[in-house]
């Protein structure tokens, strides 16, 4: 579902996808690559909440039920992403500010944003050939 307002995402962003919505600003023209590139992201989320599920139910068993595991489940995306996020910072300079374009993720979004058949073709958790 996609959500246009003045708010989320926050500045210097125009779009941003939060599973399931993709925001967007008021003023961003979405054009079919831009849409693409947050579908993309939206399909990682599902495949990162999953794994978060399963990762949640073996702790369950394990060590009993914890209410923290359901924060495992809808925060393990983005947990990786500022994982990622701080590794990349740590191989660049600070002041170079192209590690969010060399995150696992983006790369992904980025590299088959114009491919019309991606979405289509793609397999499971194809963001782990960017790791």
């Amino acid at each position: 579902m996609i959500i246009r307002n003045k708010y989320i995402p926050f500045k210097g962003f125009d779009r941003i996808a939060i599973y399931p919505f993709i925001f967007i600003k008021t003023n961003c023209v979405l054009t079919n690559e831009k849409l693409r590139h947050e579908l993309i992201h939206i399909e990682q989320q599902k495949e990162m909440i999953a794994l978060g599920v399963l990762m949640a139910v073996l702790l369950t068993l394990l060590f009993g039920f914890n209410y923290w595991y359901v924060l495992i489940a809808l925060g393990l995306f983005y947990g990786v992403y500022i994982v990622n996020w701080v590794f990349e910072l740590i191989k660049i300079p600070f002041e170079d500010k192209e590690a969010y374009k060399d995150l696992l993720f983006e790369k992904e979004a980025k590299q088959n944003e114009k491919n019309i058949n991606y979405l289509k073709n793609r397999t499971r958790f194809a963001w782990i050939k960017y790791i």
